[in-house]
Parts: structure tokens; C-alpha cells; sequence
């Protein structure tokens, strides 16, 4: 067994260094299939497109970047042997099937991991008029095992959230509704349970369907960090619990074989509702005797998972247990009215070869089945014996924080919202109603819906910001707010819950919170245009021109000696008109009683008081800049904020490329374990402790000039202040954040306050 390092971690390449070459097989299901071979190109362009695909959301809003990435995977398939002709051919089917050979888990690796729904969607759109190929995969074992004719009989649900993990997500929630799709006996749930728990299960009565769900070691390290979950290297596999009340990372071939044991005997079909499981357990599932297995991606979210999967039981059910037209319609459901991105979704594997029977699901038309999917989605449900709980289950946690700039950006106050159908069918005259209470006042949402599907309210709600109250607080307020749903009348469920409602300038430095620290950068805040046009006169000093204005990068001048001098004058001015038209002295943050929070005062506070703390004179340096146009970016040390600014739209695009994912990069030795899709920034605007050498970079190259905010109250000159920028920035230790403020602001605006916010 040899190793390499790879992400501070050890993949293990075994007989993968001396594997046999492979036959892959693209096989459509009209026209001449495609064949390629595994090796090392395929190695490269799986690893390549895994760490793209894992990326997605640092390109996936950019037209542009969409573009280049069609180009790169027109390249990647000419490499591999599918050329312009073949790609042409293959535009033309209705149902593409991917034959991929298993012998061991060691070889031919790169065929099982390569993302082919995602990369060959990406390079067929065009051809296909933006019409999404349905594509499964086949595993072809040897020998193969034996085709079961009987329908199945009972499912069995297990969800693995143990211990520490328990705050997650959990697909628990929607098994009334996936259990009334697939109309077969359901097992006794068994969650949160150890390997040797789950193993000996199946062994001791193996259902006809798993549906299992679980936490990957992603999810894990951003919940209970790294530390606790000791396995970095591992990407494929799930977190578990163990016997001393703690979890443990499972990888993924100990997995597949307690889900699959003994040859999986009647295992009808595996589904994994957990991110990264189709590159590698949903295969090796396969591999070791299911009929098929369902894996994701991508995370998908709770409504997404629901969507897909209640679709996919309803149809499988439907069409007499034909597994090829119930994928397709759920992909269809995800990909053409959830608008998911085409090849991202769940990922189909096979013991058999589907194309044979792909002639039985067009004699029963996809439309046909659409069409008794919808009536029995449309059939009326009264209230039964039991009452309209009955039919419906409500889950609802709201966050236990609320404040200004959450509300202002678009964002949830609920946690988890979900009302679940139990039975098919649907049911009408569902109100709900959220109040939030403010003293004399109260803040309302009202929806009223019919429901055959989980409706998912937490990315619904929302409640308006017109409220003095909520735009004006100054301290931290308790309060409650009320969640009650009725049935045309008839209380379901009432619940009233403790929240805190923070003050509009407060910003808390956590995980969820950071985002929106640039929302207190406020280029509109009437204190900025006054200092602007103060430094005026300092800008036609340094530029020895009485014409000279703040133009932001209109005045690069690529061909100059110095091009960005331009540049650099501007901040120049703006810094000189701070030191000489104000006094401004440090002081202590105001006070808060809250947990990793800062109250931030607004540039008129600032400016009118003479005074500010290391993150008011930041955030006011980077409102001046992006006023004038100029791309600030807000840098956190442990214990300390300054800002910096890019030098030119040329540095903003460099700094941009960092937060996207950069395969060339990462790829150079390919491992069967797939991508460490930690690489990707979570949020695209922030840059963290592991980008520190390639932010230092753009430092030393001059795109990215630091500027010690706190100077401005020591009155030293700029050139001291970048000085002292960059000596902020000699340990990684202390680095902890770069928040680009241009790059937020498609998704994060400035809050719409200004002048005084503190008595």
C-alpha cells in the first residue's frame, strides 16, 4: 500500500498504480454507442470535473463562467474519445446508459467517480436545445446477480444523525409521505445506530428497499469541526454512531456491505438521501448484490430530497416497479420545474442493463404516467377518523436570533418549516400564519395552500420591514413569535416560541452570521458623500490636475509606467481627508450581550462622534471605497479588522478565481476516494484561513494593497498605514477571514440605515 499526501491526508492508491484497462461504454438508446478506455486521462478529467461539480456554486450564477465550463467539457471529451461527431449522435437519443465494468474497488475507479450526467449535460445542452438527457449507469459485475421478478415487498428507513450531529437536517421528517408514495409495508424505523447495529439488521431480515440517510464528513466538520471528527482524509462514507455515545466516520466499502450483505439477496433498491454518496456507495451497493442504488451529488435541499424521491417512489409504484421511468420522472421533477441544475441531481445505478426494457416504458408513455401521478396528487382528502392530524404533520423551528440585516437580506427565520401530507391525495384549505411580536405591534405572514406535497415554508416566510420597532432597536429584545395552521378552520397546530430580537447594528461573527457583515458597509450613508467630496481637493493635489475626480478604474492606465497610480491617488485623498477634516480617536466597541457579536457604528456615527473601533473605521474606509467605485475588502484577524482594496477590475478578477474551484491546481495525482469538496469556499465571498497563501499572493504582487484602519486615529501617513497593513498579515495563525464586499453584493446589500444610529 503506497500513499501520497493529498489535502493534508493520505489517499491510497493500492493496485490502483498497476490497474487493467477498461471499456466504457456509452450506449444510447438509438444510434451507435460510444466507446472509451479508464487510465490515467480519465483519472484527471474525473478528479477535474469533481472538484468543478463540488464548485458549482462559486460559477453557477455567472453566464460567463456557465460558457467556459461547456468549452472545457466539449475538451475534456474529444480527450477521452468522444468527439463533436459523437457528441452529435448522442444529442439525438431520448436515454443514454452508461456501461461501466466493476471487478474491484481499486480499479477503474475514475469511470465510477467521473460526474458523466453533469460533464456531458454541460456539453449536449446547446446541441439539445436546453432539453436535459436522461442518463443512467450500469455496473457490470461478474457475475451478475440474478433478476428479481417479484415486486417489493416492505421498505425500511434509517436516519444517522447520532449524538453531536442531532442539530442537522434529518430525512426523518418526510417518511409518512415517502412511505404513502411507495404503498409498501414499512419497517420499523432504525436510526442513529452503529455499523454492527446496521449490518446485523440486514442480515437478520433484509427489506426490499432502503431509504437511508446520513451525514457525510463535510456536513460533519462545518457542525462539530475537525477536530472532533478526526478523519479528514475520509470524503466518501457517513457518519455513524459508536458505542460510547459519540459518532464515527464509516467510509464507503465498510457501508456498502452492512447495506448490502450477503449478496443482497432480495434488495430490490438502495437509496442514499446524503451528498457525494453517488460517486462511490451507490456503486459499491451495487456492487455487492443490490439491484440499484440512488445516490446524490450534490446536496440537494430538504424540499429538493422530498420532491425528488416522493416523485420517484409514486412512479416507480405506478409504473408497475419499472425503476428507469420512475428516475426519469423524478429527475424531470427536479431538473424542469424545481430548476436544479441539469446532471447535478441523483445519480441511477444498475445490476442490469436498463436499455432492454427502456421499449415497455415508452408503450406506457412517460405522459401517461405523469397523468396518474397528478390525480392521485389531486385526489381530495377529507378529515378521517382521526382528525386533520391525521393528514398533515407539522415541523416548525424558528431561529432563536433574529436581527435587521438577516431580514433584509432575504433570509430565513425559520430553521426547519415543514407541513407533511401523510397519505396521497390533497388537502385543501390549509391557512398558516406567523406573528411576530413587537410590543404594540405585530409582524404577519398569511398563506393559504392546498397540499399533495411537503411544503417546505422556511425559504417562504417572510415578514415585512416596515416596522419602527424592528428598524430602530438599540438592545437586545426577547420576545415570541407564533406559529398556528388551520384546516379550513380547524386548528392543526398553534405553538408560540422565545426568540431575541437584536439590535439593527449588531453583527455576529459566526458561521451563519459573517455573511452579512457587508451589509454595514453603507456607501449610501450621507457621511460618505460629505468626506468625498472633502477629499476633493486632496485628489487634484496628488494627481497635479485641477480636473481630477473619483472615477474608480476608469483610471487604469494598463500602458503607464505605474498603470494603477490612478488608483492608489483616489485612496490617497480619501485617506488624507480623514486625517486632516476629522479628529477621529479609537474607542471601545458599545456593549452587547451576545455571544461573538459587535455592534457597529454607522460612518455618520463615526464621523459626527470623532471616534470608532478598528471595524468602524474599516467599514467606513470600505464605504468610501466602493462610493468611489473602488472594490473594498474587509480582513478579520483573530481580535482584529482592517481593510484593503483591489487595484484594479483585473486584481478583482484574481481575487475572484480564488473562491471558485481550481481542478488544474488540485488534480495532479488523482485518488479513487474522489475530491475533498471542502476546497470550495462555502460562501463564494469569503475566503478563509486555507486561502491565506494564495490572498498573500495578490499582496505581494501589488492587486491587493492592506491598509491599518486604526492609523487614521494615530494620524499616520498612508504609506505607514499600508505598511503596517501588510505586517497584519505575517502570520497565518491570525489570519482568520477575507470578506469581499463587491464580490457580496449580488446576494448581500447595505442595510437602509444611515446617520445617527446611537443616541
Amino acid at each position: 500500500m503506497v500513499g501520497f499526501p493529498f489535502f493534508g491526508g493520505w489517499c491510497r492508491m493500492g493496485k490502483a498504480n498497476k490497474q487493467r484497462s477498461f471499456t466504457i461504454r456509452l450506449r444510447p438508446d438509438v444510434g451507435d454507442a460510444v466507446d472509451l478506455k479508464t487510465g490515467k486521462q480519465l483519472q484527471t478529467s474525473a478528479m477535474d470535473w469533481s472538484y468543478t461539480l463540488a464548485g458549482i456554486r462559486n460559477w453557477l450564477t455567472d453566464e460567463k463562467s456557465r460558457e467556459t465550463q461547456a468549452g472545457r467539457a466539449e475538451e475534456h471529451l474529444t480527450l477521452l474519445g468522444v468527439g463533436s461527431d459523437s457528441l452529435d449522435s448522442l444529442a439525438k437519443a431520448g436515454l443514454l446508459e452508461i456501461e461501466i465494468p466493476y471487478r474491484e474497488e481499486a480499479e477503474g475507479w475514475e469511470a465510477r467517480i467521473m460526474p458523466w450526467e453533469f460533464v456531458l449535460g454541460l456539453a449536449l445542452k446547446s446541441r439539445r436545445e436546453g432539453r436535459v438527457l436522461p442518463i443512467v449507469r450500469f455496473l457490470q459485475c461478474e457475475p451478475a446477480p440474478r433478476v428479481l421478478d417479484e415486486a417489493p415487498a416492505n421498505v425500511l428507513f434509517m436516519d444517522n444523525a447520532p449524538g453531536p450531529l442531532r442539530d442537522l437536517p434529518s430525512g426523518a421528517g418526510v417518511r409518512a409521505q415517502l412511505t404513502a408514495h411507495l404503498q409498501l409495508n414499512r419497517e420499523p424505523d432504525f436510526d442513529h445506530q452503529t455499523l454492527s447495529a446496521v449490518r446485523t439488521r440486514m442480515l437478520t431480515n433484509t427489506p426490499a428497499v432502503v431509504h437511508f440517510s446520513a451525514v457525510d464528513n463535510e456536513q460533519a466538520r462545518r457542525l462539530i469541526g475537525e477536530r472532533d471528527t478526526n478523519r479528514r482524509d475520509q470524503r466518501d462514507g457517513a457518519f455513524l454512531a459508536n458505542a460510547q455515545g459519540g459518532v464515527d466516520f464509516v467510509e464507503a466499502m465498510p457501508l456498502a456491505q452492512a447495506l448490502v450483505p450477503a449478496g443482497g439477496g432480495a434488495l430490490h433498491l438502495v437509496s442514499i438521501a446524503s451528498p457525494g454518496a453517488a460517486a462511490r456507495i451507490a456503486p459499491l451497493c451495487v456492487a455487492a448484490g443490490a439491484q440499484a442504488a440512488v445516490g446524490l451529488q450534490v446536496p440537494l435541499d430538504e424540499a429538493e430530497n422530498a420532491e425528488f424521491f416522493t416523485t420517484f417512489y409514486q412512479n416507480w409504484r405506478l409504473s408497475g416497479w419499472k425503476l428507469l421511468a420512475a428516475f426519469i420522472a423524478g429527475s424531470e421533477r427536479l431538473y424542469r420545474d424545481l430548476g436544479v441544475f441539469p446532471g447535478t441531481g441523483p445519480v441511477l445505478w444498475s445490476a442490469h442493463s436498463l436499455l432492454a426494457g427502456a421499449g415497455d416504458v415508452q408503450a406506457e408513455s412517460y405522459s401517461e404516467l405523469a397523468r396518474k401521478a397528478r390525480e392521485e396528487k389531486q385526489t381530495p382528502l377529507g378529515t378521517g377518523t382521526g382528525g386533520d392530524g391525521e393528514l398533515l404533520e407539522v415541523s416548525a423551528k424558528p431561529l432563536e436570533k433574529l436581527n435587521y440585516s438577516l431580514l433584509h437580506n432575504n433570509q430565513n427565520l425559520f430553521s426547519d418549516f415543514r407541513i407533511v401530507p401523510k397519505r396521497l391525495g390533497t388537502v385543501t384549505g390549509v391557512s398558516v400564519e406567523v406573528r411576530l411580536h413587537l410590543g404594540m405591534e405585530d409582524i404577519r405572514y398569511r398563506g393559504l395552500y392546498a397540499l399533495s406535497e411537503t411544503l417546505d415554508l422556511a425559504p417562504v416566510v417572510r415578514i415585512p420591514l416596515t416596522s419602527e420597532m424592528a428598524r430602530s432597536l438599540r438592545d437586545t429584545v426577547n420576545t415570541s413569535l407564533t406559529v398556528a395552521v388551520a384546516v379550513h378552520g380547524r386548528d392543526l397546530y398553534c405553538k408560540s416560541f422565545r426568540v431575541a430580537l437584536l439590535p439593527v447594528d449588531e453583527w455576529q461573527d459566526s458561521k451563519e452570521q459573517r455573511k452579512w457583515l457587508p451589509s454595514f458597509v453603507l456607501p449610501g450613508d450621507p457621511a460618505v458623500r460629505t468626506l468625498v467630496d472633502r477629499a476633493q481637493k486632496y485628489l487634484r493635489v496628488l494627481a497635479d490636475d485641477p480636473s481630477a475626480g473619483f472615477d474608480g478604474y476608469q483610471s487604469t492606465r494598463p500602458d503607464a509606467r505605474e498603470p494603477d497610480l490612478g488608483v492608489d491617488n483616489q485612496v490617497q485623498a480619501l485617506w488624507w481627508a480623514l486625517i486632516n477634516d476629522t479628529r477621529l480617536a479609537y474607542i471601545n466597541p458599545p456593549p452587547t450581550f451576545s455571544e461573538r457579536s459587535q455592534r457597529l457604528r454607522s460612518p455618520s456615527d463615526v464621523l459626527q462622534a470623532g471616534r470608532g473601533t478598528c471595524i468602524d473605521l474599516t467599514l467606513l474606509l470600505a464605504a468610501c471605497l466602493e462610493y468611489v467605485e473602488i472594490h473594498p475588502v474587509v480582513i478579520l484577524l483573530h481580535g482584529h479588522a482592517f481593510p484593503a482594496y483591489l487595484r484594479s477590475a483585473a486584481a478583482f478578477e484574481r481575487l475572484s478565481a480564488i473562491s471558485r474551484v481550481t481542478p488544474s491546481e488540485v488534480v495532479a495525482k488523482p485518488s479513487m476516494e474522489g475530491p475533498d469538496t471542502s476546497f470550495a469556499p462555502e460562501t463564494p465571498w469569503i475566503l478563509g484561513n486555507r486561502f491565506y497563501s494564495r490572498i498573500l499572493e495578490l499582496v505581494r504582487d501589488g492587486d491587493l494593497i492592506p491598509l491599518e484602519s486604526v492609523w487614521l486615529t494615530r494620524h499616520k501617513g498612508f504609506w505607514e498605514a499600508v505598511d503596517e497593513g501588510m505586517l497584519n498579515l505575517r502570520s497565518k495563525s491570525d489570519f482568520e477571514w477575507l470578506i469581499d464586499i463587491h464580490g457580496a453584493r449580488r446576494t448581500v446589500t447595505p442595510l437602509p440605515v444611515g446617520g445617527n444610529t446611537h443616541e
